[in-house]
């Protein structure tokens, strides 16, 4: 009315309707107002303009070093652009031909507040049919559905604090804060308050009600009671400065006053609060996020949607978005898809934060370099896709940029391996296969020897492209007892009859040679390192008889001869040399062996070494130990003996860990949590202790009585 007399305006058919928090009746102690002008058709629309203008004037502008409100016409049509009042015809235009979903979820808290009721009532006759449908149809139901993406959850992350969870700091914005309830009613009201006229009201608490009472939502009133402790937090948040903020105090002191305000403790107050917005957001996803994700979203759809449990949710999301497209691009399954990347996320997001991304976007970079018209058998086949998941997370499809060929060793894992070459392509596919054995719980004996086997073939294939003649070639370590594995080095040993400078040339270009596909270590040669890098054949015996120190027993027992031209004596020798072993030497060994920081199965106090050791001297006081005799042939020779078959046991379970911790790659901080991934098993830590503690017990049995 002051504003019509200042203008000296007789016509009044003007009305303002309220919307948000006003519309509602929710208003808090620092809201701002949401309003629109409307008039009626007439030609005096600049005077109503005015009219809107004086009004938002008179309640914004300070005056007395205050204001009634701060005022937002921003949610009129077009917003900024367009004239602070309009006609009813134009807001019907603009609806039913412009308007979007966020309009009409505004447009739920729209309420008559001052002017004319005659213009308001015919404004709500025109704009009702577009906000409230009657006829729906599920892509209808989607697209409002949609909508809960363009809920962003307020993340003070520049925030530190100990007490309260990032995503929970603000009240209304934050993870199971106020706009989800509000955003819950709005979305039950645009599906059925078309057909039911009781939803067509613009109280929040109302709808709850209505939804609880006629059956809509069982949950509504849990909601509800939660809505309104939240609302008094936010408050109370707000009297406390007389601020418009929702963020809750984040100083010790500051929260333990805000905490009495309510007659708690901080813990007692946060742990409320943790469990009442738990809640909210507990039956938010279960309504808008129970089916599955929607991978074919725009990329900012899936941020909405995974930045809640994923650090690198925006990187997830664009590969996500990519292996969709690749995926319409090669017509592939999108039920398959959708069922696969659902699975992952559901595995991923129970991982705890600080490694679940990486792992994520590790996979999802996986199935990105596969190529697409494999994706329906790579998302199809339950047994390849969970290898696939497990081996890409490891980063290892980034051999498959290399080799792209690699990606059929997926559909050959269950298969018995066989070498058909000898050159580094060969060995990248037996590594990668192995791999996927290992992963998937396939990797058998037999499998387990191929990589010895290619290396021992490749070895014999170069000495005789070389032609090299006169050679003897000792293998050691894992290649002596035919457990190579991927990246493995190969211990050697070479003699020859004779040895003058054209042999240690060519030994040292069959070294040259080798090292293209390994790392060759040669340092249990005669007088390691000081030594040459060829022995002659009586040398070396000599050698073993006059300088060798006990700890190269243990080292020889595991060696056997894999490459040879002529004929020599070397079982007699080595046998006789290595036959016999002192404890006291042994247990020395072990205490320069012996590792006391962090994990190790390897070398730490009861294990895989020590096993090792244990098994040699078994084999030693019973007399089955013969050089070139596979170290499996003399174990087999005392498997009757129980602490023989359980070290067997415990030496093949640990293997498995050791070659699993070998895959993982080093810019993983916490590998105990990769490999717990890997296993689907937690506390395994504690499981291998108990394991080393029992081969400790057996080790000091044997070599401390």
């Amino acid at each position: 009315d002051i504003a019509f007399d200042k203008l000296d305006l007789e016509d009044k058919n003007m009305c303002i309707i309220s919307m948000g928090k006003l519309g509602a009746r929710e208003l808090n102690f620092s809201s701002d107002i949401d309003i629109m002008f409307v008039h009626d058709n007439s030609n005096n629309a600049q005077s109503y303009c005015k009219v809107a203008q004086e009004v938002v004037s008179i309640i914004s502008d300070v005056q007395f070093g205050s204001f009634v409100f701060r005022v937002d016409t921003r949610l009129r049509p077009f917003g900024n652009n367009s004239s602070l009042s309009m006609s009813i015809d134009e807001y019907e235009n603009y609806y039913f031909s412009f308007g979007q979903i966020w309009e009409k979820f505004a447009l739920t808290r729209a309420r008559f507040s001052a002017g004319d009721i005659n213009v308001a009532e015919k404004f709500f006759s025109v704009i009702k049919p577009f906000v409230y449908t009657k006829n729906i149809d599920i892509n209808y139901i989607e697209d409002i559905r949609s909508m809960r993406y363009k809920i962003k959850i307020e993340k003070l992350s520049n925030h530190k604090t100990d007490t309260i969870d990032p995503l929970k700091i603000n009240v209304k914005l934050g993870l199971g804060g106020i706009r989800e309830v509000e955003f819950i009613t709005q979305y039950f009201q645009l599906i059925y308050a078309g057909k039911d006229n009781d939803l067509q009201t613009n109280s929040t608490i109302e709808v709850l009600n209505i939804l609880y009472n006629k059956g809509y939502l069982k949950q509504a009133r849990k909601l509800k009671a939660c809505y309104l402790f939240l609302r008094l937090v936010e408050h109370k948040i707000q009297l406390k400065d007389e601020k418009q903020t929702a963020d809750l105090p984040l100083g010790k002191e500051e929260l333990e006053i805000f905490a009495k305000k309510f007659g708690f403790k901080t813990d007692e107050f946060l742990r409320i609060y943790n469990k009442i917005t738990d809640a909210v957001h507990e039956i938010y996803k279960t309504i808008f996020y129970a089916n599955s994700i929607p991978i074919f979203s725009p990329v900012e759809n899936l941020e909405s949607f995974f930045e809640e449990e994923f650090g690198d949710y925006k990187q997830i999301s664009v590969q996500i978005a990519d292996i969709a497209r690749k995926s319409k691009f090669a017509k592939s399954n999108p039920a398959l898809l959708s069922t696969g990347i659902d699975a992952l996320y559901k595995r991923f997001k129970k991982i705890p934060k600080n490694l679940n991304s990486k792992l994520f976007l590790n996979v999802l970079s996986g199935f990105n370099s596969v190529l697409p018209t494999y994706y329906d058998t790579f998302f199809g086949n339950d047994y390849i896709f969970k290898t696939a998941t497990l081996a890409f997370s490891l980063g290892l499809h980034q051999k498959l940029n290399q080799y792209p060929y690699l990606v059929d060793e997926f559909f050959y894992i269950d298969q018995p391996l066989e070498i058909l070459e000898l050159t580094k392509q060969e060995k990248e596919r037996l590594e990668f296969n192995l791999a996927l054995k290992l992963l998937s719980g396939k990797l058998d004996k037999k499998n387990k020897k191929v990589l010895s086997i290619f290396a021992q073939n490749f070895i014999r294939y170069l000495i005789e492209k070389l032609k090299i003649k006169d050679l003897i070639v000792l293998a050691y370590g894992k290649l002596g007892i035919e457990e190579l594995f991927i990246n493995s080095d190969l211990d050697l040993v070479f003699l020859a009859k004779s040895v003058d400078d054209k042999k240690i040339s060519e030994v040292s270009n069959l070294i040259k040679e080798l090292n293209k596909l390994y790392s060759v270590d040669l340092r249990l040669r005669p007088f390691g390192e000081k030594g040459l890098i060829v022995s002659e054949v009586e040398y070396f015996k000599t050698y073993l008889l006059k300088y060798a120190k006990d700890w190269e027993k243990l080292a020889i027992q595991k060696a056997r001869i894999i490459y040879s031209d002529f004929e020599c004596d070397l079982k007699g020798p080595i046998t006789e040399f290595a036959r016999f072993i002192d404890k006291k030497s042994i247990r020395e060994m072990k205490n320069l062996i012996e590792t006391h920081k962090g994990f190790d199965i390897k070398s730490a106090k009861g294990g895989i070494v020590d096993i090792e050791f244990i098994l040699q001297y078994i084999c030693t006081l019973k007399g089955c130990f013969e050089f070139n005799k596979s170290l499996e042939t003399m174990i087999g020779e005392i498997l009757d003996l129980n602490d023989v078959r359980l070290l067997v046991a415990i030496y093949e379970y640990f293997s498995n860990i050791l070659n699993l911790m070998r895959l993982i790659p080093n810019d993983f901080k916490d590998k105990i949590a990769v490999l717990e991934y890997l296993l689907n098993i937690s506390n395994i830590e504690n499981k291998i202790k108990k394991l080393q503690q029992k081969v400790s017990s057996i080790f000091d049995r044997y070599f401390l009585e």
